[in-house]
């Protein structure tokens, strides 16, 4: 009996690894490289004053979608979405509103034409003002991130746009060819923090001081942020790696330059001349960054959100169109074939409007509508189209492919991962198990004999 469950334990086992193990593999060969590009969730317009009664009798949400890429990085101006409001004033009072509609992320949509895009009331083009604010990995929430559009320089418990910075410059002198560095702060972490120019990490280890780091090589210059208060009280450390534990080298830091200057000057410092955001934008949008963990030396294009902002005025009982036309970015995946494009707009935000009466969504597409969250799309000439009386709970969320059925293709190294590995694995195994097996009979028929004999 111990054999025999011994013998399935074995059998169990070989069948672990003959599945489990190439699955790792599977999974890792297939995220070797970048195989999806993340694309930007699309956010309906949003009013940005509370208790104004003005209502959506209608809303015709259009996305063009002729075109789709053939890759991440090849998005286009064919690629857009229209969002159409109808509204209506019911109340007996004159209303200025104003609304924010938030449209991609500023890497996403750097490259595409702006005459594509903007804001219409009743078909003739209007001003809009081109707003940032930053947007870290969580998911969009109107309340949070409309809250961020601000007018004025932030100035919250730490960070004002007059707070002292000083800019230490450092040459690396070093026993060797690399070490990490480590930089600590001593005093109070609540007038004073750190930061060093390249990829580094910070961490307060008490409420008395804070750490810096980052790998540097024989030679490097780097240089040291300290914002806020100093007391010139900064230590430093090298070592072979980050651990507390690690085997110190021999090196020393020659300062080359100090530096005064203010936190707004080094903000504006940051800023490059291709970046279309105003300069109270970049400002508050940097502090939410430092705010959020990241470096001062961080890229905060890649956190950008960029938003039309824009008024409108209404008469008593007047209605007017309102027609918003922003870039659509899917989410594209190339580990399908042909690849798929996943596109999310968020309908929720429009839940705070006073009144919403009709949503009717066209996707204008040759491609084939795979997938989505919302039921009864019908399949027209110009491709899908539904009409829903008032707001979905979800949000919509849709995939297209220019084939009905995508697949993911055999991968040829996987095969030969069964063949050259996996194959002999398993028979060694089979011949394991079917010796044990025979030893197990030939042992059971002597055994069988010799009671037979005394018998």
């Amino acid at each position: 009996m111990k054999i025999r469950k011994f013998l399935y334990a074995f059998i169990f086992l070989s069948c672990a690894i003959a599945f489990i193990f190439p699955t790792s593999f599977i999974s890792a060969n297939a995220n070797s490289a970048l195989k999806e590009w993340r694309g930007v969730d699309g956010v309906g317009a949003i009013v940005t004053d509370n208790d104004v009664p003005i209502e959506v009798e209608k809303e015709i949400l259009t996305f063009d979608l002729q075109d789709l890429p053939e890759n991440g990085h090849e998005l286009s101006n064919s690629l857009k979405v229209t969002a159409e409001y109808h509204f209506y004033n019911p109340s007996d009072y004159d209303i200025t509103a104003t609304l924010v509609f938030p449209y991609g992320i500023y890497e996403n949509y750097e490259n595409l034409s702006n005459s594509m895009y903007g804001v219409k009331i009743n078909g003739e083009r209007i001003t809009s003002t081109k707003r940032h604010t930053y947007f870290g990995n969580s998911e969009f929430n109107s309340q949070v991130d409309v809250a961020k559009l601000k007018d004025n320089y932030i100035s919250d418990a730490f960070y004002h746009p007059d707070l002292n910075v000083s800019i230490y410059t450092y040459k690396i002198n070093l026993d060797a060819a690399k070490s990490a560095l480590k930089m600590t702060f001593n005093g109070s972490v609540k007038k004073t923090k750190i930061f060093l120019s390249r990829s580094s990490y910070n961490s307060s280890n008490n409420s008395y001081s804070i750490t810096t780091g980052t790998w540097v090589n024989n030679n490097d210059v780097v240089s040291l942020y300290v914002v806020g208060e100093d007391r010139n009280t900064i230590s430093h450390d090298f070592r072979e790696n980050f651990g507390d534990e690690a085997k110190q080298i021999q090196g020393s830091l020659t300062l080359q330059s100090k530096q005064t200057t203010t936190f707004k000057e080094l903000v504006d410092s940051m800023y490059h001349s291709f970046y279309d955001v105003n300069s109270l934008d970049w400002y508050n949008a940097y502090v939410a960054m430092l705010n959020d963990g990241h470096s001062i030396t961080d890229d905060l294009s890649s956190n950008l959100l960029a938003w039309y902002e824009y008024q409108i005025t209404m008469a008593p009982g007047e209605r007017i169109v309102n027609t918003v036309i922003a870039p659509s970015i899917p989410t594209f995946n190339e580990r399908y074939e042909p690849s798929t494009y996943k596109f999310t707009y968020l309908l929720s935000p429009a839940k705070s409007w006073a009144d919403f009466g009709e949503l009717t969504i066209n996707i204008n597409t040759s491609a084939y509508l795979i997938d989505n969250n919302l039921e009864n799309f019908e399949k027209v000439d110009s491709g899908y189209h539904l009409v829903l009386n008032g707001l979905p709970d979800g949000e919509l969320i849709f995939i297209l492919s220019s084939d009905e059925n995508p697949k993911v293709p055999l991968n040829w190294s996987t095969v030969l991962f069964y063949l050259i590995i996996i194959l002999p694995i398993v028979l060694v195994i089979a011949i394991i198990v079917i010796i044990i097996v025979v030893i197990v009979k030939v042992r059971k028929k002597k055994k069988a004999k010799k009671n037979l004999k005394k018998s």
